[in-house]
């Protein structure tokens, strides 16, 4: 025996109701709240006329997914499709399975090429060494030999950052030093991209691959290869307890032990690493005593010299 019969618009709004109109509609498993005309899903509050939730949500379920940053969107905007009973992730049942298998697809492709990586890295340095040789390039870095490659570039100034990248691509300081507004996770160095040609066009992806980065402080190679965060990672160590770090760079132009100057290349600025949808970007970070500090507002210089 029906009792209730309601029909929906797909955002949850009562269309239609037919039969005991006291009984309150349920709309995705949970009872409509007639006095305040809000559905409860466990965490927050829905209004269906509005197809949003009222509150924001706590979590950011992906942080790099960019639907993820409307914190008051339901199911993604496609009730269609999604259904969200908790409030705060939108993804159940099958669809969650199917996230679950391409995170887990996903982890192991990245395994897959971060080992692909380091066995064929001696065989790329041999390339880039016997290129270097047949084309007489005297100014390059020789990984082989540590010798200096003689060129001196400028790091940029950006909204107080001393940023390894030459002025003329027009960087931008992408993410900041500590703790991150969309996840409160800490972020212990700062993120800078290129933007633009030196012909004043704007970058595609692709173009701000292999761009210099540059040393920040004279120094000593500490480190000069693969780490699991950060992919190919470069340690430059500054003395009197100061070091730069180097991460995701799309290939190193340094060997450990190799003295440098400050300006030098210590690589060219990638993608590697656990990256999901950033892009191409440099992270570096800048530590005294074994514990990183805030870049903004000063430098490699600035820190040995204290």
């Amino acid at each position: 025996m029906v009792v209730t019969s309601h029909e929906y618009l797909p955002f949850g709004e009562d269309w239609i109701t037919e039969g005991d109109t006291k009984n309150a509609p349920k709309y995705n498993s949970q009872e409509l709240d007639k006095e305040s005309g809000y559905y409860f899903y466990n965490a927050r509050h829905y209004d269906p006329e509005i197809a949003r939730f009222v509150t924001p949500d706590t979590v950011v379920p992906r942080e790099n997914d960019t639907q993820s940053w409307n914190r008051f969107a339901y199911c993604r905007n496609n009730p269609i499709i999604y259904r969200d009973p908790t409030g705060h992730a939108e993804r159940e049942g099958i669809f969650g399975l199917a996230d679950k298998i391409g995170e887990k697809i996903s982890n192991v492709g990245e395994g897959i090429k971060s080992t692909g990586e380091k066995l064929t890295q001696p065989l790329r340095n041999a390339g880039e060494w016997l290129k270097d040789k047949l084309q007489g390039n005297k100014g390059s870095e020789n990984n082989r030999t540590g010798k200096s490659n003689n060129t001196v570039l400028k790091p940029s100034l950006v909204d107080g950052y001393e940023v390894p990248i030459e002025q003329k691509y027009s960087p931008r300081v992408s993410s900041e030093y500590g703790p991150r507004s969309y996840d409160n996770r800490f972020h212990p160095g700062a993120d800078a991209i290129p933007q633009k040609n030196k012909d004043g066009t704007w970058m595609s992806r692709e173009q701000r691959r292999g761009l210099p980065i540059i040393n920040l402080g004279d120094g000593k190679v500490v480190f000069a290869g693969e780490t699991d965060g950060g992919g190919k990672t470069v340690v430059v160590d500054h003395g009197k307890g100061i070091k730069s770090t180097y991460m995701h760079l799309d290939k190193i132009n340094v060997r450990e032990e190799q003295s440098l100057k400050k300006g030098e290349q210590v690589g060219g600025l990638g993608w590697t690493g656990r990256l999901k949808g950033t892009g191409p970007h440099i992270h570096w970070e800048i530590s005294k005593d074994g514990k990183t500090i805030d870049p903004k507002g000063t430098t490699v210089e600035k820190e040995v010299n204290k």
